[in-house]
């Protein structure tokens, strides 16, 4: 009967002792917590109460695009990584064959999409970070390495037509083939 008080006290003490030792570890352990971050606050749903100063913008450049010849040359590094032309252009093209390169200024991206025959709607925020846009249309036997949408590049096309932020330099849209305003 002795042993079996002793053991039942060996119990005792050890299950307090653990108990113990878990209480501490975990009243240790939520103090060192990080507190929860702040959430952001939610957007109006309003449209007309959107402030861009709110949203990041895109960084410009030191000199905005401001003429076709600016733009050819900020295109031709772009246009290396997307296409391989049968006839390679450049910024001379322009001159040469002016029937081949079309660019034309915008104020805004809805404004182009619209001129193209898109009508596509862009979001105040967005249009307000693209700025004025330039539209470049080049005809010509292409390869357009595009992927996504069940497409794995290069795919042939007639031509392309690039839309780049005057203000950031920034490709804003790539299509496949040549308007069909400029055929």
């Amino acid at each position: 009967m002795k042993a079996r008080s002793l053991a039942l006290i060996v119990l005792i003490l050890v299950t307090l002792v653990t108990l113990s030792t878990f209480i501490r570890s975990y009243a240790r352990e939520s103090t060192d917590r990080q507190p929860m971050p702040t959430l952001a606050p939610s957007l109006p749903e309003q449209e007309g109460e959107l402030n861009p100063d709110l949203w990041p913008t895109a960084v410009p450049l030191a000199k905005p695009l401001e003429t076709p010849e600016e733009v050819l040359k900020h295109l031709s590094a772009i246009d290396a990584g997307w296409a391989e032309w049968q006839e390679p252009w450049g910024v001379n093209t322009l001159a040469i064959t002016p029937s081949r390169i079309i660019v034309e200024s915008y104020s805004s991206r809805a404004e182009e999409s619209k001129a193209m025959g898109f009508n596509e709607w862009f979001h105040p925020v967005l249009e307000t970070d693209a700025g004025a846009v330039w539209s470049i249309t080049i005809k010509g036997e292409v390869k357009l390495n595009m992927i996504g949408m069940g497409v794995d590049g290069p795919i042939p096309s007639d031509g392309v037509n690039y839309v780049i932020s005057a203000r950031t330099g920034d490709l804003l849209a790539v299509r496949g083939g040549v308007p069909e305003r400029f055929k």
